[in-house]
């Protein structure tokens, strides 16, 4: 291979990059975006308080829009959906092991804020999930905070944007970024804390799976666990009971994530695959691509 052609080969790789990244904040952008335009509507259409007390009707309104704009960038850009989301079937005897998963992570994250005095560093935290949880009639928190928001998430982030950059960096790479995004996006730095690392968890279960599905179930179990969890007993019991037992609790949790975590990667195991997700302006990356040279089909 000649000094001119690797070169054209890396000039094709560098603007693959470059028009990925700009896709993957055009994607959070519009998320956040959607958001803050709901948000604004309701404060001047019926106030402040209205806005502030129905914080899930703003989640619910914003998915669904966020939600079909992706669908039609989609459109445009002549790719499947299922494709540039990972819509793909996975193995449903898994579903008990994500939703046990979600479970876990939520009290191991509960537990080691207890320990570290995250709460005390970070008293806004506890604030905005009260505001979260109680924005609303339960069945519009079940929709919102619980369905709606962990769907448009990992479609956003562990289907969009992992697909986005995918074949193009590295797979840790890839897997950081994400993840490092879905944490920023959350706001205040607690929550930018552990996101980040539930990130990378989504991340590997969605790569693992080849499947966005069970990233959904997982995020949908560890939001929904606290409200499940306040209906069947009482919340300040539960929160003295993890408190009292903070270690235990964090220990216990954390060892059976591994061992689930582990339990997911053996069940799904290959080489991690890249997508074959049709880009019309350049060519489509096929599985088998090496760092040297890139196939191009239908130019």
């Amino acid at each position: 291979m000649n000094i001119n052609r690797i070169y054209s080969i890396n000039e094709v790789k560098r603007m693959k990059i470059f028009k990925s990244i700009l896709f993957c904040i055009l994607y959070t952008a519009i998320y956040f975006i959607i958001q803050v335009i709901v948000q604004l509507l309701m404060l001047f259409v019926w106030g402040y308080s209205f806005a502030m007390e129905n914080l899930t009707l703003t989640v619910i309104v914003s998915s669904i829009i966020s939600f079909l704009i992706y669908w039609g960038i989609v459109k445009l850009r002549k790719q499947k959906l299922a494709s540039a989301c990972s819509f793909i079937k996975f193995d449903y005897s898994q579903i008990p092991a994500l939703v046990l998963l979600g479970f876990l992570i939520q009290y191991f994250f509960q537990g080691l804020i207890l320990i570290l005095g995250l709460d005390k560093l970070f008293p806004e935290h506890e604030a905005i999930m009260k505001m979260v949880f109680e924005g609303g009639r339960p069945l519009m928190i079940i929709l919102s905070v619980i369905i709606l928001a962990p769907f448009i998430e990992e479609v956003l982030f562990r289907g969009l944007i992992i697909n986005e950059l995918k074949g193009k960096m590295p797979f840790v790479l890839v897997i950081f970024i994400q993840a490092l995004i879905f944490g920023v996006i959350h706001g205040n730095w607690l929550q930018i804390i552990y996101a980040s690392i539930l990130g990378i968890l989504l991340g590997l279960i969605s790569t693992w799976c080849h499947s966005v599905w069970p990233a959904i179930i997982l995020h949908i179990s560890m939001n929904g666990t606290p409200f499940l969890s306040e209906l069947l007993w009482d919340s300040k019991q539960i929160e003295q009971f993890v408190s009292d037992y903070r270690i235990p609790v964090t220990v216990t949790s954390g060892v059976i994530v591994i061992a689930i975590m582990y339990f997911i990667y053996r069940k799904n195991h290959t080489e991690p695959k890249i997508s074959a997700i049709e880009i019309p302006d350049s060519a489509t990356i096929q599985e088998g691509e090496t760092n040297n040279e890139i196939i191009q089909i239908n130019p």
